[in-house]
């Protein structure tokens, strides 16, 4: 007796896996349900991002990156190229994806099986990070404050989250607000000269164009103790820097490069 239906899995769709592409990046994937392919799909989509970026060779691709060119006609500057390969760093093997990146998307199921392809433009990814470049500014309310350790942590959120942290005010589309606010007590009697310090860390990240919220946090009652006025500031600074860390998921020992 012959068994019929024993052929096996469906063969891919006849344009999968796709050749590459000259003028975009490209993930494919495949799975057994729609979501599965397209996790992998843009998995991949990042790491084809990363690996041009972070390129040291004469990869095509990376060379139009460099030169595309803003509505201004500006070319990309080698710092803001620089920062853009941190940001991909940090970011390829979370594929932080928001919903204005321009994808585009090709996908077919077959049988019980899923495939997707992803592209985005070369062009369309530089542009698309431009409108994701952030200026940190951080005030304090005392001059002791360590500004550009607080700085720092809020610039390693930044770029684990996708956004392109900039020093230039002119290409910032959106601004990251931190204000310290501390005030420090005198000894209270009894207490052998121990000085207290209180206040809070209050970040806001707004977008330049209509000063409208994209995200926040507020570290209410930050407090430390010591005997010197320097001592006092350091082991507040230390206890902001700790909170700001687990407030946005970053582990203890990553403290990120400064601000650029």
């Amino acid at each position: 007796m012959e068994i019929a239906g024993c052929s096996g899995a469906s063969a891919p769709p006849s344009w999968y896996p796709p050749k590459g592409c000259a003028d975009c990046y490209q993930g494919e994937g495949s799975g057994s349900s729609y979501s599965e392919a397209l996790d992998r799909a843009r998995a991949e989509l990042c790491k084809d991002i990363a690996v041009v970026v972070e390129s040291d060779s004469t990869d095509a691709r990376r060379h139009v990156l460099r030169q595309s060119r803003d509505s201004t006609g500006r070319e990309m500057e080698d710092a803001e190229f620089e920062e853009l390969a941190t940001i991909v760093q940090r970011t390829w093997a979370r594929c932080v994806f928001d919903g204005n990146m321009p994808l585009s998307e090709q996908r077919e199921d077959v049988g019980d099986a899923s495939y997707v392809v992803l592209r985005v433009g070369i062009g369309e990814y530089r542009r698309y990070m431009e409108g994701r470049t952030v200026l940190v500014v951080v005030e304090a309310s005392c001059a002791g404050v360590d500004k550009e350790g607080v700085g720092c942590v809020v610039a390693e959120h930044l770029r684990r989250s996708g956004y392109m942290v900039t020093r230039d005010v002119g290409r910032a589309r959106l601004i990251a607000e931190v204000k310290v606010e501390v005030s420090l007590s005198e000894p209270a009697s009894g207490f052998a000269g121990v000085r207290t310090a209180a206040g809070d860390v209050v970040y806001r990240m707004v977008r330049r164009s209509d000063g409208a919220e994209v995200e926040s946090k507020q570290l209410r009652g930050v407090s430390a103790r010591g005997f010197s006025e320097q001592a006092l500031l350091e082991a507040f600074h230390a206890d902001a820097l700790k909170r700001l860390r687990a407030a946005f998921g970053i582990e203890e020992q990553a403290g990120g490069p400064a601000p650029r």
